[in-house]
């Protein structure tokens, strides 16, 4: 009974934040109580497919070190260490639906995020209601609903509170093994989430030297054990540290610090995260992304409060103060997000540290608890008002919603009356928790909504927020990127961590990529998919990913801005056929600033990349513009599907095609190409003659045998990466860089044979030292405990 007692704030804590999280979902009309996902944006794409490709992989034993069922293929350890290294997903194996397994991942992680804030608040106030009233703010506060899709980030979240704590055990009584291990998990998690948490373990024992009023001999020694634990926490995750250095040396992504300053938020704009209903996600980079920091409306009246409560320090206020203003800085500073980000542009996603903020608030809502009087003071009034005034203002300038402006009033005006009649009594401790869960769940209700699909600004429906939950959802599913749920071999991805220089020739060849790896579609050409191992129903040329190509394929291509100009050059260099792609010209009319062209015979036609067009007509029908975003569009024979190019399909004898610029402007040259299907023909005859005649084959070990022609070399579809070992006739051999990305073979004309292997090499050392220091540390623990029994 006593200890059911102890733990009754856990359990109460955390049967409320699976209520909510429940409640939100069925006033959502999302799964398990309706049609829609709560997936969103990269979680459709990413997280939810591959955690559940994970799973069914391990359950399967067919894990393997290598995959190549993103983009042309990528190592497994890298995919694994970014985004699927938390040991939660190992809890769902069980399981075999992806909608159940995605929902119990950030079900597990919301329970574990109750518990460890309850905790913190438990330690600090040894109040039950208090403490559980932590466990729900910092669970539900504005990062957690504007990144709860977001499960590779979600442990960090979830430990930070047992983190902080830990750290203050170190700082305060020179205690580190808990430090040690819930920053190993962070670390292991999450590598650039530990990146933050490490910063903040800095500026936290600088916040401290200011705070207190030790000497500074035991300053110095506090700060030297803080640095041995983190080396010892880095040890003991030294293979997974190795493992991604290595992982980011093979990929290549890019540090450039270019985009984030299109994502600046208004000092406004950063005052409105406060509220609630206003924890939100832009992807456009016309908007401004603003930092996530929202808890409950009493957490903002007692963070203002805070600076004005006399029984606070004044020296620990100014310092709270200073960290305001710095924290606003950092928020308003695209180089400090940057740095801060782990050297990384977080497009969309800009603050993602700001739950740390969140629980700064917390921090000191603990500090004003602990100097309450039984009775309110009547400050609290004031600064109730003020909030009032500012919610007014914020509404002036159209920064939050009718809604928003309604609920947040709504909720000041009931903690004010709240207070005006406050009696530490049983009733109103429930009347104050219920007011909590009702702020709790309406705020969540406006966050995590998987049914908006209005884009403000464009005024289109978004492809990525809602998706049905059933037979059609997945059929989407599977045509917008085939291998998500299935392992067919396919170009498109779902990973952010693909080989650099495999992008940019993809990004020539027409896929659009940026230097994060983000492939969500591809426009593909016939081309396209019978060299690069694609596999499509409506093709019949179809290539094994090893075959045999002319030698010329070593020769450098020119700078090509056209996509199809850059496959006639390939495909001239790989087979001595030239101009596979027909093109013709668009001629200019009496309007300066419109083209023309007459459709000669029914066929598939290809308009080449084109910038600066105010919009495209078929047959004077209007079928896109500039201004919008990729889609498809539909209009009876005619899909033209724009990303940095258009392909229009399936045109008639005497159709017509206009293009529209602006007046004034002089229109660049644009041609229209189709595919020479006879010369096409020749080109497979040729590549499909010597193709790979498999005698094993996984995706990380490939045996067979290939015949090589005088003046030919092996190709591969397959992204240069040195962890291959490739041997011909058994002889060990050092590939060739094909076309700045690809793996590329040279031997001598005959039949031979070929074994491709991936292995992780230089894994071995970084293993080794991670399990002895946690032999070490297990050893240690034991002793201590034997110790002191």
């Amino acid at each position: 009974m006593k200890t059911l007692k102890k733990i009754s704030p856990y359990i109460i804590c955390s049967i409320i934040v699976i209520v909510i999280f429940l409640t939100t979902l069925k006033l959502n009309n999302s799964y398990p109580f309706g049609p829609y996902d709560i997936a969103k944006f990269d979680a459709i794409h990413q997280y939810k497919p591959m955690l559940y490709n994970f799973l069914m992989k391990i359950k399967e034993n067919i894990l393997l070190p290598y995959s190549f069922n993103n983009a042309l293929g990528n190592a497994t350890i890298f995919n694994y260490l970014y985004y699927l290294a938390s040991p939660i997903n190992l809890l769902l194996l069980p399981f075999n639906n992806p909608n159940i397994i995605y929902l119990l991942c950030i079900l597990i992680k919301i329970v574990i995020s109750s518990i460890t804030a309850t905790f913190y608040g438990m330690k600090k106030t040894s109040n039950k209601l208090i403490s559980i009233i932590i466990g729900i703010s910092y669970t539900y506060s504005g990062w957690f609903l504007a990144y709860y899709f977001h499960i590779m980030w979600l442990d960090a979240f979830m430990i930070f509170p047992l983190f902080q704590y830990s750290l203050e055990k170190l700082i305060n009584e020179n205690k580190s093994m808990l430090y040690i291990f819930t920053l190993a998990y962070i670390m292991i998690s999450n590598f650039y989430i530990a990146f933050i948490i490490c910063l903040y373990t800095f500026f936290y024992y600088m916040y401290n030297i200011i705070l207190k009023k030790e000497k500074y001999l035991y300053k110095i020694k506090n700060f030297q054990l803080i640095m041995f634990s983190t080396i010892i926490t880095m040890l003991l995750c030294a293979f997974h540290i190795y493992a991604t250095y290595d992982s980011f040396l093979k990929v290549g992504i890019l540090i450039n610090s270019n985009l984030i300053s299109k994502y600046n938020a208004s000092i406004l704009d950063t005052i409105s995260s406060f509220l609630s209903g206003n924890a939100k996600v832009n992807l456009s980079p016309n908007q401004a992304t603003i930092p996530n920091i929202s808890l409950n409306m009493i957490f903002l009246i007692s963070f203002i409060y805070y600076f004005f409560n006399k029984k606070i320090k004044f020296k620990n206020r100014i310092l709270n103060f200073i960290v305001l203003i710095l924290t606003i800085f950092i928020f308003h500073s695209p180089t400090a997000n940057f740095i801060i980000n782990c050297f990384h542009v977080p497009v969309g996603f800009n603050y993602r540290y700001s739950f740390l903020f969140s629980f700064f608030i917390i921090y000191l809502f603990i500090q004003n608890y602990n100097s309450f009087d039984k009775k309110i003071n009547k400050i609290t009034y004031l600064i109730n008002l003020v909030i009032c005034a500012i919610i007014i203002i914020l509404k002036t300038n159209n920064i939050i919603s009718n809604n928003q402006l309604i609920i947040n009033l709504t909720f000041l005006i009931a903690y004010t009356i709240y207070f005006l009649f406050y009696s530490n009594t049983k009733i109103y401790k429930i009347l104050f928790l219920f007011i909590i869960i009702c702020e709790t769940i309406i705020n969540a209700c406006i966050n995590i909504n998987s049914t908006e699909l209005i884009n403000k600004e464009n005024n289109f429906l978004t492809e990525h927020n809602t998706f049905r939950i059933d037979d059609g959802y997945i059929e989407h599913i599977q045509n917008h990127n085939k291998n998500l749920y299935t392992n067919e071999n396919t170009i498109n991805s779902f990973t952010s961590v693909q080989y650099t220089k495999t992008l940019n020739f993809l990004y020539l060849l027409g896929c659009p990529t940026d230097s994060k790896a983000m492939i969500y579609k591809c426009n593909n050409t016939k081309v396209f998919n019978t060299i690069l191992n694609i596999k499509n129903d409506n093709y019949n040329y179809y290539l094994e990913k090893i075959y045999s190509v002319n030698k010329n394929i070593k020769n450098p291509i020119p700078e090509q801005d056209n996509l199809y100009e850059y496959q006639n050059i390939l495909l001239e260099q790989m087979t001595n056929i030239e101009k596979i792609f027909n093109s013709q010209y668009f001629e200019q009319k009496e309007n300066s600033y419109m083209k023309k062209i007459n459709i000669n015979k029914n066929g598939i036609y290809y308009i080449q990349p084109i910038n600066d067009y105010n919009y495209v007509k078929v047959n004077n029908e209007i079928l896109t513009t500039k201004s919008d975003i990729p889609q498809i569009y539909k209009n009876n024979k005619y899909v033209i599907k724009k990303d940095n190019y258009q392909i229009i399909k399936y045109l008639n004898e005497n159709d017509t095609i206009d293009i529209y610029f602006e007046k004034g402007q002089t229109p660049p040259e644009v041609y229209i190409y189709t595919l020479d299907e006879e010369k096409y023909k020749q080109a497979y005859e040729y590549l499909s003659k010597n193709q790979i005649e498999y005698s094993y084959y996984t995706d990380s070990h490939i045996e067979g045998t290939i015949n090589v022609d005088e003046n030919q070399i092996i190709f591969t579809s397959i992204p240069y990466d040195t962890s291959w070992e490739i041997k011909v006739d058994g002889k060990v051999i050092e590939p060739l860089l094909l076309l700045d990305s690809l793996i590329g073979i040279e031997c001598s004309p005959g039949k031979h044979k070929i074994s491709m292997q991936y292995k992780n090499k230089n894994l071995i050392i970084p293993t080794v030292i991670s399990l002895l220091t946690l032999s070490v540390l297990i050893g240690y623990m034991i002793h201590k405990k034997r110790k002191n029994a």
